[in-house]
């Protein structure tokens, strides 16, 4: 019997927040669209907390492709305005607190237990935690609102790729239905659809370990700032749980992120071989055995009730061997997944929308489309795979607090730079992540990578062999270094500094006026930039 057809110009597989930007911008640049998803809405996705790069370019691709609501989405002051009932979580900064195994946590005065990062000077012009449940779906009816056609519950049986089309087979409650289309598109996510139907295979991420993670929701989440452990005389940059909290020990680290719903994100990411993991096969037990492991972090999360059922990933890192052919693409959530440590995750997968959007808009029908699509692949790739080592050192360091910070200090210069530069629009808007594109600061990068990699294969354990580490990063990003993270008076806190980026300048090409008027642009009070 023949099965029912469909055709569209683009298929777009996994109706997450990415597939679902991916379809919009696709529907907006006059392309027939199906998005397809396996699962019902609303339904729990990770992925959750957002940085002032992953809002830039959110805001970014609102004007790129008329979708203007997007930038009520890219601060949580936007978003209290615009969509008050839309549940998501206030995000000021990066907070790191290191904990011994066995041990209760206690700060202290010199603040060498911790890492406060602000990413904005005020809750206004502050980032946000996405509770996907809701996003997704919002997210999913304003792409049926542009004319994007939208089916749920379905699965893909078959496909067959030819120089025409793609034609598959796609089964709704078992209902099957042929459709035909010129591009399909995969946002399905790590190990997804289109990684196993057509056996793409993996590959390894250079200088990550292997991980496992376990995570899900609590509601009514204590905050950390209540507990006695926490207690601090002198004043923060800002309020500590509001913000993206890490909880870190020697391999691996707990994170909490909360929503305004009562509802916090709460899970642990560790190297497969910590022993905490032994306790048991199934995820509960593991999970228990490593709340008990960590006092304090297990009396928080007792007082909280669990929302549904705990979920785990037995191998987060994630890197698929093939990223596109001429009528396929994955985006890069589905490309390669790395570790959420720094919430690298949706800034490198807003870019791959930009970057197929724009090849989509300029080179559809035309003879450089796959010669784009290459690129567009080796960029991908690139990019994980940079990222990955950055991260994989700093899981090298983790139990260490001094080499943490001097490590993630490479990450936070990189990416504060290159949201500046974006800014001050010095750089086009599928500019590469963590200034890849730059060359000098890339081979600055790389090179400090390979040198830190070989002075940790030492072993350091002395003062003298810190400072070392500490000076050759410091080298290494100090032309990009500017918001003066690193420097030791701060005592391991970091606020928003103004005068940094006005002192910072010349490192910027940009003019003391250019500066001030970003920071207005920007939404920064101009009550804080009397006197500059």
């Amino acid at each position: 019997m023949e099965l029912p057809r469909r055709n569209y110009d683009v298929v777009v597989i996994g109706a997450g927040f990415a597939g679902c930007l991916m379809a919009m911008i696709c529907r907006r640049l006059g392309k027939s669209v199906l998005l397809v998803e396996r699962g019902v809405h609303p339904r729990f996705a990770i992925g959750e907390s957002t940085t002032p790069l992953t809002n830039l370019i959110l805001e970014e691709i609102g004007r790129e492709f008329s979708l203007d609501f997007l930038r009520d989405l890219s601060s949580w002051g936007k978003w209290q305005a615009r969509y008050p009932k839309l549940p998501c979580g206030l995000k000021r900064g990066f907070s790191f607190f290191h904990h011994e195994r066995g041990q209760a946590f206690r700060r202290r005065r010199d603040h060498q237990s911790e890492l406060l990062v602000a990413a904005s000077p005020s809750d206004a012009l502050g980032d946000t935690h996405w509770y996907r449940e809701s996003l997704d779906q919002f997210l999913v009816e304003k792409a049926k609102e542009l004319g994007v056609d939208y089916v749920d519950s379905t699965s893909m049986d078959e496909l067959k790729e030819s120089p025409e089309h793609v034609r598959l087979v796609l089964d709704r409650r078992g209902e099957r239905l042929r459709v035909d289309t010129g591009f399909l598109i995969d946002g399905s996510g790590p190990r997804g659809a289109l990684f196993r139907i057509l056996s793409l295979g993996e590959e390894s991420l250079e200088g990550l370990p292997s991980t496992r993670a376990i995570f899900g929701h609590y509601r009514d989440l204590p905050r950390c700032a209540q507990r006695a452990e926490f207690q601090l005389a002198q004043t923060s940059p800002y309020p500590i749980d509001d913000a993206a909290v890490h909880h870190l020990f020697e391999g691996g680290w707990f994170w909490t992120l909360r929503f305004n719903n009562r509802i916090s994100s709460v899970g642990v990411v560790a190297r497969s071989d910590y022993s905490g993991w032994s306790a048991g096969e199934d995820v509960s037990s593991c999970w228990q055995q490593m709340l008990a492991e960590f006092p304090t972090i297990g009396g928080i999360v007792e007082s909280a009730r669990s929302v549904g059922e705990l979920k785990g990933i037995d191998q987060v890192p994630f890197c698929s061997r093939r990223v596109s052919s001429s009528r396929w693409a994955l985006l890069p959530s589905a490309a390669a997944s790395i570790d959420p440590l720094f919430s690298t995750g949706f800034p490198l997968t807003l870019l791959g929308i930009v970057r197929l959007g724009l090849i989509f808009r300029e080179s559809w029908g035309k003879e450089d489309f796959c010669g784009r699509l290459q690129a567009y692949s080796r960029k991908t790739l690139v990019e994980a795979r940079r990222v990955a080592r950055l991260v994989g050192l700093a899981y090298r360091v983790m139990g260490r607090p001094r080499l943490f910070r001097a490590v993630s200090s490479l990450y936070f210069t990189a990416v504060s730079f290159e949201e500046t530069k974006r800014r001050l629009r010095q750089v086009p808007i599928d500019s590469a992540f963590l200034l890849g594109d730059h060359a000098d600061y890339a081979l600055r990068i790389d090179r400090c990578l390979a040198v830190l990699e070989t002075m940790l294969d030492r072993e350091i354990r002395s003062e003298e062999g810190e400072i070392g580490v500490e000076r050759v990063i410091q080298e290494a990003v100090d032309p990009f270094n500017v918001i003066g993270i690193g420097a030791a008076p701060c005592m391991n806190w970091y606020p928003v500094e103004i005068d940094a980026l006005f002192a910072s300048r010349g490192k910027l090409d940009a003019s003391h006026r250019e500066i001030r008027s970003m920071l207005l642009s920007a939404g920064v009070d101009p009550e804080m930039l009397a006197g500059f």
